[in-house]
């Protein structure tokens, strides 16, 4: 694996800790024979991760006959991947809440959910886990979240000079954060995950160099999925693409690319569908400054209809699950009658 060298600055040292809820359920989660009632008990710890938890057990996707009421019993509903996915997206925005609200820094939060949704759309086709590809997507700006917390005016200045090389000098974001920080965000990223113990995919994914040819599969899809989010206009500037949407798709194997969206348009109204049910402060993108290429009228309207059935069965909701396992019960316990009432006739026979 090839992995970046990081020099500490003291720039490091004003970062806040990310919350330690997040980090020590992403610990237990690791482990998918994690006892409900340990990771109960580090939820519970937390009353708005535990009230947000029993929110989403209730949410219309499982559409359940009862109110869930006990966080033990949302855990279940849930699963470890969900709760993976839910308290570390929320964790991070609250640890980015005081930031927000500056339009440019609010962008950088952005890029990186769309990131995450995006890597988990594409994780399955991959055979990679999706919760994984979830949370390395998330949490691949790490040192940048970081250092944009710890220096809101100073960040929010660097990424204004970016914005406006687009339309005159380009400005190297990487020379400008060591410039200004001593360190750039990637760096930043390594070392911040290493001290707050994360788990070792999400390290080897902020360590690894994509365009390596040892790199991992996840690093490379987190890669993968940074561009197309920059490609659909969820770049760390907004508005600007270094690529457009065509060319990223064609960096894509087939097999893969035949699976998803080819269509920008919808491709893009479907991550902003995940943001918003992800994290409500995360605005609409605007559209790229490289547009799309159009394919011809007919078969954008073939590639449509074939994406919207890919979309409506991306995910598979709980309830069908539970019906195939009650069914599978159903089914077990009729052969079981039968095989009794034969044995019983042998008896007396």
């Amino acid at each position: 694996m090839a992995e970046r060298s990081v020099t500490v600055s003291g720039a490091l040292e004003k970062i806040p800790a990310f919350p330690p809820i997040a980090v020590r359920v992403l610990q237990l989660t690791s482990d998918e024979g994690v006892p409900i009632v340990q990771l109960e008990k580090a939820i519970m710890l937390d009353p708005v991760l535990s009230t947000e938890v029993l929110r989403r057990a209730n949410s219309a996707l499982f559409n359940l006959a009862s109110e869930v009421t006990t966080l033990k019993h949302a855990l279940i509903i849930l699963g470890l991947e969900r709760i993976k996915s839910i308290s570390t997206t929320i964790a991070a925005s609250r640890y980015l809440k005081s930031i927000l609200i500056v339009d440019e820094l609010r962008a950088c939060w952005r890029a990186s959910i769309a990131r995450a949704v995006i890597g988990q759309m594409l994780a399955r086709y991959f055979l990679l886990p999706e919760d994984e590809a979830y949370i390395a997507g998330l949490l691949k700006d790490l040192g940048r979240l970081g250092l944009m917390t710890a220096y809101p005016p100073e960040y929010t200045h660097l990424l204004s000079m970016a914005a406006a090389g687009v339309h005159t000098e380009a400005v190297d974001i990487r020379e400008a954060e060591i410039q200004m920080f001593g360190i750039d965000s990637a760096s930043a990223g390594i070392y911040l995950a290493g001290k707050w113990g994360l788990p070792d995919y999400i390290q080897s994914v902020l360590s690894e160099e994509p365009g390596a040819e040892n790199a991992s599969n996840l690093a490379r899809l987190v890669h993968l999925a940074s561009r197309l989010a920059e490609a659909l206009g969820f770049g760390l500037i907004p508005g600007a693409a270094s690529a457009d949407f065509e060319s990223v798709l064609a960096e894509i194997p087939e097999y893969v690319r035949n699976r998803i969206p080819r269509n920008a348009d919808l491709f893009r109204r479907e991550v902003e569908a995940r943001l918003e049910s992800f994290d409500p402060n995360v605005k609409p993108a605007p559209k790229a400054t490289n547009p799309p290429v159009s394919p011809p009228e007919e078969r954008a309207q073939k590639d449509c209809s074939s994406d919207e059935a890919i979309l409506g069965s991306t995910v598979t909701p709980p309830q069908k699950e539970h019906e195939r396992v009650w069914l599978w019960i159903l089914c077990c316990g009729v052969l079981t009658t039968v095989f009794t009432l034969l044995f019983v006739m042998l008896l007396r026979r």
